[in-house]
């Protein structure tokens, strides 16, 4: 256990850096990895990598945390909008380049939200992690065509909702696609 902890660490850092998580909080995920591995080394067999088996480990933990946030959110406790490629404008921007950001992001925040749980899952993984099918379908465990699937099924939606308020919708929906 200690020769994979030293092996892999860095890695599995990575692996939770790569999905918006803080320092901290790629630290507190990846120490849970190798709790839970460590618990379970009596129980791996052998039949994969043991770097195959510890990402195992790691996506679950990951995939807890995700539902634990979308458990906050249903129980109305604060929740941080995960980082990713819907930045606030330049601080130098005007006032109401700012105004009109925070509106645009709680509008599609809105929207994301009347989805349906799956594909609300895969459209926050896409949209604000910036993730791949292959990536979205291994965190939530479906295949990379029930992703492609629920991204595909989330455009029309998305656009019905924000189409009269969100100018470049056409530009920013395409990234749900490939």
């Amino acid at each position: 256990m200690e020769e994979l902890f030293r092996e892999l660490y860095r890695p599995v850092l990575g692996f939770f850096a790569q999905r918006g998580c803080s320092q901290e909080e790629c630290k507190d995920l990846a120490q849970e990895t190798f709790l839970r591995a460590h618990r379970a080394f009596d129980t791996f067999r052998g039949e994969a990598k043991r770097s195959t088996w510890l990402f195992t480990i790691a996506g679950n933990v990951w995939l807890n945390r995700l539902r634990s946030t979308e458990t906050a959110k249903r129980t109305g406790d604060e929740v941080p909008l995960p980082e990713g490629n819907l930045a606030p404008p330049d601080p130098e921007a005007r006032p109401l380049d700012h105004a009109i950001h925070g509106e645009e992001l709680q509008l599609l925040q809105s929207a994301i939200a009347d989805l349906p749980p799956k594909m609300q899952r895969c459209v926050q993984l896409r949209v604000y992690q910036d993730m791949k099918y292959r990536e979205i379908a291994a965190i939530l465990g479906i295949t990379v065509e029930t992703a492609k699937s629920q991204l595909s099924l989330a455009r029309p939606r998305l656009r019905a909702k924000l189409a009269e308020h969100y100018p470049d919708l056409d530009a920013d929906l395409n990234r749900l696609g490939g």
